[in-house]
């Protein structure tokens, strides 16, 4: 018992390990796969997310330059700077990256500003605005501190012709500008650069990613980078593991569907095999127990003959031909019992199976006409050779026919189909009828010895016809539907020419 319960364990263990190996494998491939598709999927989402904060920065950059032109030409005609101060100040109200707007005098001195602490204070040097100035033009210069150490870059247009009155300038922070789009993309990096690559924004906490990308701004002398994906090998790796959790179950399934078939299988086998020995020993029991009984069986019907010779030499006692007539069928009972326990061959004997067909036929064509059933044949060929004891296949044939008539229902014509031919190799028989037919069950046991369906059926006779039909290679099949009729099939390996003469 020990022994069996480690053997069971092992295999156990083994085919575990086995379930275990393929699923990770089954894992690692869907890794790679989610992975890849998690991937794509972030990569078109940063694309969608940089052209859409692209497209808002650039649209800030555009209302503030907008603004600054409005501020520009109202510097130029209105004379209340009370007005231009408040105008100012509510555009500066509308946007917290406005940190503030200004006109700025020859001396870059703020004559005009949003905020009053600002009036009057130098912002920058002119020189400074002078660098980016383009008649007509609004320019964006690069980052620098502002008087309150914030990161700023200025937007600025020069005022032609304007008394006292040199540059309207705007006040961006720029950090705003980035913890905006931070703010947004929680998880990804936002990274805001100069052409020249000096960082002027970066997210405070970098994440790992797996996707990066940058765009230049149209409006403005700066890049944005989004980087994303800080999430993905984690998604697919818990899709991974549902992956190996759902293999490893499947797997295991099929390996115990296959074990359940595999054992079934087995247990069938081995009850074929149990049933094949319980009908050799039937058959070489009944063999044995006819050759007993066979040998003073025709002993007595000798002796009965000796006696109706001295008694009744002119058969007017009808009793001794009733006794001979129980005798003789008692001793066909017992040739059948003979025939199940060994149908072999003696010698190599090469018939025409059609002659032996047409004399069965020819024997039987009364029984067929008495009891209505129209017998229909057709033969393919008049020359089919066969190696088989001409009386085994004569047996087959009328045991074939008997049991065709006999299923024959009560109330309407019978009709029994047969065809018989040959192809390259083998010659073929096939027996048709239209009689009760037989269910799966009936169609299963046929061919078992002493199995039959008629009152007073012996169940030998179609043992004895498998068992001919095998001893001699060939081979039978039985088809039947229950009230629609049953076909045969029988096939026997063809003669060799140089056995036989036409």
């Amino acid at each position: 018992m020990k022994s069996i319960n480690g053997v069971i364990m092992n295999k156990f263990i083994k085919y575990g390990l086995l379930n275990i190996f393929l699923s990770c494998i089954v894992a690692l491939i869907g890794y790679s796969i989610f992975f890849q598709i998690h991937k794509k999927e972030v990569a078109s989402s940063v694309n969608q997310k940089i052209n859409m904060h692209a497209k808002q920065v650039e649209t800030f950059i555009t209302d503030v330059v907008s603004s600054i032109n409005s501020i520009s030409t109202m510097a130029y005609y209105e004379k209340d700077n009370k007005k231009i101060n408040d105008n100012m100040a509510q555009i500066k109200q509308s946007d917290p990256r406005i940190i503030n707007l200004y006109v700025l005098n020859e001396d870059a001195i703020a004559v005009n500003s949003s905020s009053e602490l600002m009036l009057n204070k130098k912002v920058e040097s002119l020189a400074f605005f002078y660098q980016y100035a383009d008649v007509n033009l609004v320019s964006i210069s690069k980052v620098r501190k502002n008087l309150l150490n914030e990161g700023v870059v200025y937007i600025s247009k020069p005022i032609v012709n304007a008394k006292n009155k040199v540059f309207v300038v705007a006040e961006i922070d720029i950090n705003t500008i980035g913890t905006v789009i931070d703010t947004i993309e929680k998880n990804s990096n936002i990274t805001i650069k100069d052409l020249d690559g000096s960082k002027i924004f970066e997210s405070r906490d970098q994440l790992p990613y797996i996707y990066s990308k940058s765009l230049i701004f149209q409006k403005a002398p700066w890049s944005l980078t989004i980087s994303s994906g800080s999430d993905t090998k984690m998604t697919a790796i818990q899709e991974s593991f549902a992956l190996f959790i759902i293999s490893f179950i499947i797997i295991t399934i099929i390996q115990a569907l296959y074990f359940y078939i595999q054992e079934k299988n087995r247990t069938l086998q081995m009850i074929d095999d149990i049933n094949k020995q319980k009908k050799e020993m039937i058959g070489l029991m009944a063999a044995n127990t006819a050759h007993e009984i066979k040998n003073p069986l025709t002993s007595v019907i000798g002796f009965i003959d000796i006696i109706q010779m001295k008694y009744d030499d002119n058969h007017q006692n009808p009793h001794f031909d009733i006794v001979k007539g129980e005798l003789k069928r008692i001793n066909n009972i017992v040739g059948q019992f003979l025939l199940l326990g060994k149908p072999t061959k003696v010698e190599s004997e090469v018939h025409n199976i059609v002659d032996i067909i047409k004399e069965v036929v020819q024997l039987l064509q009364y029984e067929f006409d008495y009891s209505r059933i129209k017998l229909i044949i057709k033969y393919d060929d008049n020359d089919i050779f066969v190696d088989i004891p001409e009386d085994q296949f004569t047996q087959v044939m009328i045991n074939i026919l008997q049991n065709a008539k006999d299923a024959m229902h009560s109330n309407r014509i019978g009709i029994i189909e047969m065809v018989v031919g040959k192809d390259r190799e083998n010659a073929f028989i096939s027996i048709k009828d239209n009689g009760i037919g037989m269910d799966a069950k009936s169609l299963h046991q046929l061919f078992d010895p002493f199995f039959t369906t008629k009152d007073n059926g012996t169940g030998l006779g179609m043992s004895v016809t498998k068992g001919i039909i095998e001893a001699s290679h060939g081979q039978i099949h039985v088809n039947s539907q229950v009230n629609i009729g049953t076909k045969i099939f029988i096939t026997f390996p063809l003669a060799s020419p140089n056995n036989y003469e036409i």
